[in-house]
């Protein structure tokens, strides 16, 4: 069986790190074949896959990153290739009459044709360090969302001589000029220098491994996104969770396959030593997302719809 598996190609967004990540693991797998591509116009897509006889297409879809596709074009394909969306946070893409949905937030009906996979982690060597000031990280696009400043306030109410490292980007559907991101940072810059604690911040976008030090360098990672109903999961977990140190979450909905699973990654139920969390609720979700789980999750919806 062969996969074209069509992806963006604008690195700083959630949309695109979601499928780099995910195509990297399928490539793995010899029970089909897949063609990665990057494109972000209809002319690209076509000098990919004209003379491939593709059995299935997948569209890491989103009504951002692929506004160049149509249902006119998918319904042309349709003969020839299985069509399959992903499904990220925004309305079901049924305007393009799929033949399978990949639900990312990892629901699942299968007799309508929607499938889950695990969430797609990294799986690494990279030891994690103690430290000794005790360390607090963080790391996302630098939107008013993703409570930046509230993780700030967080620690200046629970340390003293704590320190805490920030890793904030730029996202290019939304704060092309950085805007957002510089105001988050002075936010965080004007919050801290009203404590004991320390910040160091950076700013520029991060290969994985780069990405994944930096998460293993930290004695806690911390997320504190607004609530956000109706929103996706973040993939900002999927790093974290690859990384032998401590995650914690607040109730953002972001978060709920998190702590609907395992309640102890939830911040507002903790009230023990930050210092001596533990790795049990990490080693749990990586071995139920374990890259081979994902693989054989994905080989199940192509076999299902072939």
């Amino acid at each position: 069986m062969k996969v074209a598996f069509v992806n963006s190609k604008q690195q700083q967004c959630g949309v695109y790190q979601w499928g780099k990540l995910v195509s990297n693991i399928l490539t793995l797998d010899d029970r089909y074949q897949i063609d990665y591509i990057e494109c972000d116009c209809i002319i690209d897509f076509f000098d990919s896959i004209l003379g491939k006889h593709h059995d299935f297409i997948f569209y890491n879809w989103h009504q951002l990153t692929q506004k160049w596709l149509t249902p006119t074009i998918v319904e042309s394909l349709k003969p020839y290739s299985k069509q399959i969306f992903s499904f990220h946070e925004v309305k079901k893409p049924y305007q393009f009459s799929p033949d399978a949905l990949l639900m990312l937030d990892l629901s699942e009906n299968i007799t309508k044709r929607e499938f889950s996979i695990p969430r797609p982690i990294i799986e690494c060597e990279i030891k994690s360090e103690k430290n000794s000031e005790f360390t607090i990280g963080s790391f996302g696009f630098g939107i008013e969302n993703k409570g930046f400043p509230r993780l700030c306030q967080w620690v200046n109410d629970n340390f003293s001589g704590a320190h805490l490292k920030l890793h904030i980007t730029n996202a290019y559907w939304g704060d092309k000029l950085a805007r957002s991101r510089d105001s988050v940072i002075n936010k965080c810059h004007s919050i801290m220098s009203r404590g004991n604690n320390t910040l160091l911040v950076t700013s520029e976008f991060l290969d994985n491994e780069s990405l994944l030090k930096f998460l293993a360098q930290n004695d806690l990672n911390v997320f504190l996104y607004d609530r956000m109903p109706g929103r996706g999961l973040s993939s900002v977990i999927d790093w974290a969770i690859s990384v032998d140190t401590p995650i914690l979450v607040n109730d953002s909905e972001m978060f709920r396959h998190l702590t609907s699973e395992r309640p102890d990654m939830s911040i507002l139920n903790f009230r023990g030593d930050y210092k001596k969390l533990g790795l049990d609720s990490i080693k749990y979700f990586r071995e139920k997302w374990s890259n081979q789980n994902l693989r054989d999750k994905f080989y199940q919806l192509l076999t299902t719809i072939r």
